[in-house]
């Protein structure tokens, strides 16, 4: 059985925002609103937190790409150009991102 929709969604918005700082809770909030305006109550907490675990994942995922990248660079297992194509970047991008992460 699934759980009761939340009653309030923005409240639990609001709530996170406030603790985190998160501007994305912000913007989450005012899209409960309009949903509570209109009536609707279809925000499920496992869906949320569902939501954001699939988020923090994909986040996790691109990071791990990228230290990948960055690390076979500084190994010279392959070219900036070629880490910068597979990343989808300008090689002055990658390069950018490589100091700024790993203080190279």
């Amino acid at each position: 059985m699934l759980p009761n929709p939340l009653e309030h969604p923005s409240k639990l918005l609001s709530a996170l925002f406030a603790l985190s700082g998160d501007e994305r809770f912000h913007k989450l909030v005012e899209q409960a609103k309009l949903m509570e305006e209109r009536g609707e109550k279809g925000m499920r907490l496992p869906s949320f937190f569902d939501a954001v675990e699939k988020r923090g994942i994909a986040i996790g995922e691109k990071r791990g790409e990228m230290n990948m990248l960055f690390s076979l660079v500084g190994d010279g297992v392959i070219s900036i150009g070629t880490a910068a194509a597979k990343a989808g970047m300008t090689e002055e991008a990658f390069m950018e991102r490589m100091r700024q992460e790993h203080k190279v």
